[in-house]
């Protein structure tokens, strides 16, 4: 990683030349990354209107079913602002298959965008029906998705039973209303500051790898020495080497100590009297001082049958991929076919340039043609006229 790291520094030292500085004023002025905080901070009355008039009505509500025998993740998610004056609401349905490299989802939404950008070629029929997208066969040759999944599956229990005991404390829930709204009868609060954050995806990385490995290691044939895939786990097991996770924690706090981001979560896991998993409710603050304002997003998800049965986004998941739900268009065929088009139309211009070049080479034929055939009759009238005096 040092001589990665010297090596690059040789080059950049190379590539930088003495410049002077009145030439280039965007890196020279003080001014510059003053003007851009600036621009993202905030006075108390934009930061009092914002809360009155946006935040105060502004929801993100989601319904989703997961069925991990398939490895299936089937939602719906809705974008909610409703005020005394307006309401509004735009659903989006996607669902993930890592069985068949496949993402579905109901692209009405972003019809109007498309009809923007590229009218002519708007495919109309999508407006009724879930469109199919697949990974090229170039990447899935390399690992099928199914393998990612089971790998990264594993990786985040492994991590999260890893953590520490005294990151995970029992809470009084006696004055929380959600709590009463799910009928726990306990609660865990689980604090993840910006170093257990990192270190969890340290720690997701090094079981990833390895269980990649398990995989490479039991397709010989399918992984030569030289295969990218085997390339990329030997680079990351020999990260894993000279690194611990707890470092990916120092890297997310020296990022939080100088961008208004922060990583700070904290997470309430709500349970029954057997100890089953009710609802979750998660806090997260973003901004700061440095920007003049703190936002502070509220995450609830409920787990039981009954908050997903009374959704009122259920009957969209159920219609959208249902049993009785109509066949996906297939995505691949339509981008392939708008590329099609597009070689078609290219081809078509390139041969217009042939034409018009062919047409004005007739032209000038034709000119020089008629010109010197003008030419020789008027050499022939001199001759004719001079014989006739002799």
């Amino acid at each position: 990683m040092a001589d990665f790291e010297a090596l690059q520094a040789a080059k950049q030292s190379e590539k930088v030349k003495p410049t002077n500085p009145a030439a280039n004023p965007v890196k020279s002025s003080p001014g510059a990354i003053s003007m851009v905080l600036d621009m993202l901070h905030k006075t108390p009355e934009q930061v009092a209107a914002t809360n009155a008039y946006q935040y105060k009505y502004l929801t993100f509500n989601s319904v989703s079913q997961y069925l991990p025998k398939q490895r299936q993740f089937k939602s719906v998610y809705s974008y909610d602002y409703a005020a005394p004056t307006i309401s509004s609401s735009v659903q989006l349905p996607l669902a993930l298959d890592f069985n068949t490299s496949k993402v579905t989802l109901d692209p009405a939404l972003i019809m109007p965008l498309v009809a923007l950008a590229n009218p002519e070629d708007t495919p109309t029929q999508m407006t009724a029906h879930t469109v199919d997208f697949g990974l090229p066969e170039a990447i899935t040759s390399q690992v099928p998705t199914a393998v990612i999944y089971d790998a990264a599956i594993n990786a985040m229990q492994a991590s999260m039973a890893e953590l520490a005991p005294e990151h995970f404390s029992a809470v009084d829930i006696r004055e929380d209303e959600f709590a009463k709204q799910v009928g726990a009868a306990r609660a865990v609060k689980v604090n993840f500051g910006s170093k257990q954050t990192g270190e969890i995806i340290g720690k997701m990385l090094k079981y990833m790898s390895q269980s990649l490995q398990q995989y490479v290691d039991a397709n010989p044939a399918q992984y030569p020495d030289n295969a990218m895939l085997k390339k990329a786990i030997d680079k990351i097991q020999l990260y894993n080497k000279g690194y611990q996770s707890a470092d990916v924690g120092a890297l997310l706090q020296l990022v939080e100590a100088i961008f208004p981001i922060s990583f700070n979560q904290v997470n309430y896991y709500y349970l029954d009297s057997s100890d089953e998993l009710l609802a979750k409710q998660q806090r997260i603050n973003f901004g700061g001082d440095l920007i003049g304002s703190n936002t502070t997003v509220l995450n609830q998800v409920r787990y039981d049958r009954r908050s997903f049965e009374s959704s009122p986004l259920t009957p969209l998941l159920t219609q959208t991929f249902g049993a009785n739900s109509q066949p996906a268009l297939d995505g691949n065929a339509w981008l392939a076919e708008q590329h099609q088009q597009k070689q078609r139309l290219e081809q078509a211009r390139y041969a217009r340039y042939d034409y018009a070049y062919e047409d004005a080479y007739e032209d000038v034929y034709e000119d020089a043609y008629e010109n010197g055939y003008e030419s020789a009759d008027d050499d022939n009238d001199m001759d004719n006229a001079t014989n006739s005096a002799d």
